[in-house]
C-alpha cells in the first residue's frame, strides 16, 4: 500500500536516490502481515501532548465557497511539534474526516496520493482521513485544559512508522517544489 506512495514521494522530490526509494519499500513491506495494514499507532498513548496525538472533538471554523461559516466538530490531529507546544500559545490541528463522505478515488485516497490528505493504513482507523488543508491553530491552554477535565480526550498516539508517515505527508503538501513555471517565474539569483 505505501509502495506506490513511495514512488510517488520519489517522483516529487528526483533527488531521492532509486536504492534509498527501495530500500523504503523493502523496510514497509515488514509491516504488512496477511495482507492487513500495518499498526501506525501506540498499544499506550504517549504521556502529555504530542505531535501526531488524535483527539476528539475539536471545532474546526470552515469558510465555504460561497464565503459562508460554520463549524465543524469532528475528531483532530495534533500538527505542531511536541517541543512547540509545550513552548507555544497556540497549536496547529487538521480535522479527521470519514473518508466515505468524500467525493474521490479512495485508491488513490488509501495510496496517500493527494497532497492535503493523509490516509494513516491502520486497521484501527480504517475509514478515515486527516485534511491538512483545513488545519487551524487553537490556543494550546485551552485545549490542555479540556483534556484535563474530559471534555475532550485523546485517542491515539503515532507509533513510529505513523510518524514517520506524517512527517513525510506534511513535507510532501508543504515543502514539494512548485512547478516548473512557478520556479522559472521567481527569477534568477
Amino acid at each position: 500500500m505505501l509502495g506506490p506512495y513511495i514512488d510517488f514521494v520519489a517522483s516529487l522530490f528526483p533527488c531521492i536516490s532509486p536504492y534509498t526509494q527501495e530500500s523504503a519499500k523493502s523496510a514497509l513491506e515488514q509491516f504488512y502481515s496477511h495482507g492487513k495494514p500495518f499498526s501506525c499507532f501506540t498499544s499506550d498513548q504517549i504521556k502529555g501532548l504530542s505531535q501526531g496525538d488524535i483527539i476528539s472533538s475539536l471545532p474546526f471554523e470552515i469558510i465555504d465557497e460561497d464565503g459562508s461559516m460554520y463549524e465543524l466538530n469532528t475528531s483532530a490531529c495534533i500538527l505542531s511539534n511536541s517541543c512547540d507546544i509545550e513552548n507555544d500559545k497556540t497549536l496547529l490541528a487538521a480535522p479527521v474526516l470519514d473518508i466515505t463522505r468524500l467525493d474521490i478515488d479512495k485508491e488513490n485516497l488509501k495510496n496517500n496520493r493527494y497532497y492535503r490528505l493523509l490516509y494513516f493504513p491502520d486497521e484501527i482507523f480504517t475509514d478515515i482521513v486527516v485534511d491538512l488543508g483545513l488545519m487551524m491553530p487553537f490556543y494550546t491552554a485551552a485545549i490542555q485544559k479540556s483534556l484535563k477535565s474530559g471534555r475532550i480526550r485523546k485517542i491515539h498516539s503515532l507509533n513510529l512508522v505513523g510518524y514517520y508517515l506524517l512527517i513525510s505527508k506534511l513535507t510532501v503538501h508543504f515543502m514539494r517544489p512548485e512547478d516548473k513555471d512557478v520556479q522559472s517565474s521567481r527569477g534568477v539569483m
